[in-house]
């Protein structure tokens, strides 16, 4: 039997978005003790998501929701690599989670971040866009995605 694919509509605003991730990630990577980080209008060092257990290691998730009109550019990498690397926290791996299209320029980016020594980094640095995120939900089946997707996504089923 092959998968059933589906294409998931995206969270129509960043807290709808963040709300997601938070779900999203929670089975994804198998940590209950993911939290957001602050409240908006406090400084959350380009950290969003956050596990309070602080588990090893420490995984910091930034939530990038993008209007359509608007693209997804590599120094929106830069800034929030940035502030996360300013964070008094120990992250070890930072996931950027955008539902922007993929794109190889903000890629690269992601890439020349890891591809600094050592030395100069603080942090391993992932990106998922939209695409990644779907293909997961895909993955963990109909019923689980269906829960982590709720109320303001709906799925089309696609051939």
């Amino acid at each position: 039997t092959s998968i059933m694919k589906y294409q998931w509509l995206q969270p129509g605003d960043e807290h709808a978005f963040e709300d997601f991730c938070l779900r999203f990630y929670r089975h994804l990577l198998k940590r209950d003790s993911f939290v957001k980080y602050g409240k908006r209008g406090e400084s959350q060092d380009g950290i969003d998501i956050i596990d309070q257990l602080a588990l090893s290691p420490l995984i910091a998730i930034q939530c990038k929701h993008h209007e359509p009109a608007r693209r997804f550019l590599p120094h929106a990498i830069r800034d929030e690599v940035t502030k996360a690397e300013n964070s008094l926290h120990p992250i070890k791996r930072y996931i950027i989670a955008t539902n922007a299209s993929r794109r190889r320029s903000v890629l690269d980016e992601v890439m020349r971040r890891n591809q600094r020594p050592t030395t100069l980094r603080k942090f391993d640095v992932e990106i998922f866009f939209w695409e990644d995120i779907c293909g997961h939900l895909n993955e963990f089946g109909r019923l689980i995605a269906e829960f982590i997707a709720n109320r303001f996504i709906n799925a089309v089923r696609v051939a």
